[in-house]
């Protein structure tokens, strides 16, 4: 673990939640778009 003034952690500490939960939103929402997608291919390729 590096060294951090008290300063840095209480940032750290701040920040960290706020990104992960960015960045789970930004998984989430790929999933979806990726489901959406197949789905949405594999219905135009069914009723053809």
């Amino acid at each position: 673990m590096l060294a951090y003034s008290k300063d840095d952690r209480l940032k750290v500490a701040a920040i960290a939640p706020a990104l992960s939960k960015v960045a789970i939103a930004n998984v989430v929402e790929g999933i979806k778009r990726i489901s959406e997608s197949c789905f949405f291919w594999q219905t135009t390729i069914a009723y053809r």
